[in-house]
């Protein structure tokens, strides 16, 4: 599997050949960010997150996972995450939120290309990297 040359073990990563492997197998006209998306600019980078994570080319560290929601339709909200539950749990127990932020901070306003939204989606995993300390440290506060 071809990853970015920068990805690091233990870090979020993106296999930017997968993606395009899916979009092309998929049939998409659009390979990039569709910046007049009904619902926003927002709404236009979580689709092309989500794109990322179903084509398998969001590389994550062991047990983790990283969700992205629009808030709006200019603001992301991005949290890292535990992959698999404990077992009687419903739902993730250690999540971190990042506070909202602007999609500005991580997208082109301009910029539609697949390039351009393999650029945001890198942003995105280095803003992700930046939870795995606290998500560590919640883990261990509930182990014990």
């Amino acid at each position: 599997m071809k990853t970015d040359s920068t990805h690091r073990s233990g870090c979020f990563g993106l296999d930017a050949e997968r993606l395009a492997r899916f979009h092309f197998e998929r049939g998409d006209e659009v390979f990039g960010l569709d910046l007049l998306h009904g619902g926003g600019r927002a709404a236009a980078v979580a689709a092309c997150f989500a794109d990322a994570l179903e084509a398998g080319a969001i590389i994550s560290p062991e047990g983790v996972e990283p969700v992205l929601r629009p808030v709006g339709r200019d603001s992301l909200v991005l949290a890292v995450r535990e992959r698999r539950l404990p077992e009687g749990v419903g739902r993730p127990r250690c999540q971190v939120l990042t506070v909202p932020f602007r999609v500005r901070e991580v997208a082109s306003a301009t910029d539609e290309t697949f390039a351009g939204c393999c650029a945001t989606l890198r942003r995105l995993l280095r803003l992700a990297e930046r939870l795995l300390p606290g998500l560590a440290a919640i883990a261990r506060e509930e182990a014990g």
